[in-house]
Order: C-alpha cells, then sequence, then structure tokens
C-alpha cells in the first residue's frame, strides 16, 4: 500500500504552529508506521500540489494552500470571531478550505453550517518526546518562581498576573513573550522546569490551547488555570491543578497557597504529567492519525 503524502504548513518557524506540525508527524509516525509520508514548508513556501495527497495548514487564512482537493485548515484561536463579527456574518474564508479543524470543545459548539459544512474537533497535539522534565536554567531557590509564555494582549492575561504577584513576598515571574524576551523552542524546557507554578489566566471562550500550560505540564510543572481552551479542560481543581476565577485575587491567593504548601505542588506536579500522558497525548495523537486517514478515504 502506498504511503499518503502529507504537507504540513506552518507560519513562523520555531513557534507554537511549527511546533505543532512535528507533534503531529511524530504521532502519525507512531500510530501508523510507514503509513504517511511527511513534509513541512513554511507559509508561503512555493510546492507542487500533485507531489501531496493531503495539505493541512495550521493557519486557515493563508489561502492558496486551500485550492489543493483536500485541503484542512483549522480554527485555533479568537481571531475567526473578530473577523466575523466586523463582517457581521460567517466569514467566507473558511468554506474555501475542504476540511476544517476546531482546536477546543468551545470552538466547536460555537462554529455552525454557514461557517463550514464539515468541521471536527481535533486537539492540539504535544510532542511527548520534547515537553518532558529537564535541568532547570533559571532555578533560583530562594524565590518562589512562577511562568507565563504567550502574547502579550490582555487576553492572554500578562498584566493580571502581574498585579496578582504584585503585593506577594518572595515571587517572581519569568515571562518570554512573543513580543519580546523570545526563548528558542529548545530551551523552553528547560525554563519550564525551573518554574514552581505556572499561571494561565486566559479568558474562556477565547484561546484554543492554549499550548505553554500543556508544555509546563508535560514538563511537571504544577498548573493555575482559568477554565480557558484546551488547558481548562484538562485540569480538575485540586487533582491535577488548581482552577481559578479570572481576576487577579484568584490568582494571588492561588499562587500564595502553591507557595505556601511544598506537599500540593509535588503531588500537582506528579499528578498533571501523568494524567496527560495517560489521557489526552495518546489518544489525541491516534485521533489525529484517524482523521487524516479518513480525510484520504473519502472520494473527491
Amino acid at each position: 500500500m502506498a504511503s499518503i503524502r502529507l504537507l504540513l504548513v506552518y507560519d513562523v518557524e520555531g513557534w507554537a504552529c511549527h511546533t505543532e506540525c512535528k507533534a503531529i508527524r511524530l504521532h502519525l509516525e507512531r500510530c501508523a508506521p510507514g503509513r504517511f509520508s511527511i513534509a513541512m514548508l513554511r507559509a508561503g513556501s512555493a510546492y507542487d500540489k500533485r507531489l501531496f495527497d493531503i495539505v493541512f495548514s495550521t493557519i486557515y487564512y493563508h489561502l492558496p494552500d486551500a485550492a489543493h482537493p483536500r485541503s484542512v485548515s483549522q480554527v485555533s484561536s479568537y481571531s475567526y470571531w473578530i473577523r466575523k463579527e466586523a463582517d457581521g456574518g460567517a466569514w467566507p474564508q473558511l468554506k474555501q478550505w475542504k476540511y476544517m479543524i476546531a482546536k477546543n470543545t468551545h470552538i466547536a459548539s460555537i462554529l455552525t453550517p454557514d461557517d463550514h459544512p464539515r468541521i471536527t474537533k481535533l486537539y492540539h497535539a504535544l510532542d511527548y518526546r520534547h515537553w518532558q522534565p529537564r535541568r532547570p536554567t533559571h532555578r533560583d531557590p530562594s524565590v518562589f518562581t512562577i511562568g507565563f509564555a504567550g502574547h502579550q494582549q490582555d487576553l492572554k492575561g500578562l498584566k493580571l498576573i502581574k498585579q496578582a504577584i504584585a503585593g506577594l513576598d518572595g515571587v517572581r515571574l519569568l515571562a518570554p513573550t512573543w513580543e519580546s524576551n523570545r526563548i528558542p523552542q529548545d530551551q523552553m524546557p528547560g525554563l519550564y522546569s525551573s518554574l514552581d507554578a505556572y499561571v494561565c489566566m486566559s479568558r474562556p471562550g477565547h484561546d484554543a490551547g492554549p499550548r505553554p500550560p500543556m508544555e509546563a505540564a508535560l514538563c511537571g510543572v504544577p498548573i493555575i488555570t482559568t477554565r480557558a481552551g484546551q488547558i481548562g479542560e484538562m485540569i480538575e481543581d485540586g487533582v491535577n491543578g488548581l482552577v481559578i476565577e479570572r481576576t487577579v485575587e484568584a490568582a494571588a491567593d492561588a499562587v500564595s497557597k502553591l507557595k505556601s504548601d511544598v506537599q500540593l505542588r509535588k503531588r500537582l506536579a506528579q499528578n498533571v504529567r501523568r494524567s496527560l500522558m495517560d489521557e489526552w497525548v495518546f489518544s489525541v495523537g491516534q485521533q489525529w492519525t484517524d482523521y487524516m486517514l479518513n480525510v484520504m478515504s473519502i472520494q473527491q
């Protein structure tokens, strides 16, 4: 049986979508050895579409890839609704793709047939070989270190985190962002492993993952999070993390709680890595494999 020729398209070298493409490739090769022949390209690169059976683009607004007969893209952020609301209705660019993926339960629930007639929910694939505990790179045992990674937009909540720890003694924040202080992906496991806790203050309903708290969790870091996106579905309060309301007071209380309770931190750190690996990472990888096989099986 001939292998399925799959092209994975990402936006920025070494950043989130590139990382996800590598994770998808890892899971497809793990779940269906020899079934796929996989290539990756940065968006805008020229290629011959006849050389590929399926083209998956991590960004739906890069439309040249949508012309492929088996084109797949995804809605993975709030940006679609900004465009949709600005135009007063369904944004037509989604329909130019043959297949569409919604990246969490909330997104899947609010996309309609007017947005796209063929929508499937698939969570972010995670590279379990890359995201694992490493030697800490920023360890300072004299302070309680929390982390954040991502954009500085208000929807991500970095300002709220800074306000929450402003009145807490002995707490510092490591916060590489898209806009400044970027850290290469190969160094991020070491940074995550330096943390006593990772704090996600993304606004529920406006984030697909987000990926950084999931990556930190796989590195064995206790998670404090709102009910945002996929991480909000993964964390059970008091079992493998702390789930909070999106307020400065709630974040401050959660950070103080973890700072003062070493045993709680250890228990949450152990539980979060195990639960993500057992309940999410491998099952999601199998779902991506089944999805691509199904796309290939549909008669065009």
